[in-house]
């Protein structure tokens, strides 16, 4: 499943790809860019947060369960991705300070504009992306989706790698999510 969810978002990313900058000021800000943000943040958080079965932490897991050739630094490369996908959501490359002078991180901030303003309508978080107005919330999808499209590539590249050498045989695991 996972195999097949990320080709979906290649496929994705063929068809509208992600822009990687934001107009700043001078210039009118470009819904087109602002949308495609959006439409990639929704799309790449089912690999990042809450309890979907792709959430990459039940990914790497499944990875884990298929070793079959322990070559060298094959869980180490396991647990450094597990912790880089810990550090998408919880640490910052930009930090944005909100109600109270309260710093949050570009995940926080994304997952605001998708919660608050475009999906479920929820109250709290539509006023913090309010809050912090449209160029937070763009620059902090920006950020968040280049750091998870970065992520999610790097992870099916060590599957397909592994698959090939040997290292990954889906038949071993009970977990078929991979």
């Amino acid at each position: 499943m996972f195999i097949s969810a990320v080709d979906d978002y290649e496929d994705l990313q063929r068809a509208l790809p992600l822009p990687m900058s934001i107009t700043i000021g001078g210039a009118p800000r470009d819904p087109q860019k602002y949308w495609t943000h959006i439409l990639h943040a929704s799309v790449l958080r089912k690999f990042f947060h809450g309890t979907d079965q792709l959430n990459m932490k039940r990914i790497y897991d499944a990875m884990d369960a298929c070793i079959v050739d322990l070559k060298p630094r094959v869980r180490e490369h396991l647990d450094a991705a597990r912790q880089i996908c810990t550090a998408l959501n919880s640490s910052s490359q930009v930090g944005f300070v909100g109600p109270g002078g309260s710093m949050r991180g570009e995940s926080a901030v994304t997952l605001d504009e998708l919660y608050g303003r475009h999906l479920h309508g929820d109250y709290d978080r539509w006023q913090r992306s309010l809050s912090g107005g449209r160029f937070f919330g763009e620059n902090a999808a920006l950020q968040w989706n280049s750091s998870a499209q970065r992520l999610l590539r790097l992870t099916r590249q060590t599957l397909d790698l592994g698959l090939r050498d040997g290292t990954f045989n889906l038949d071993r695991s009970a977990i078929d999510c991979v």
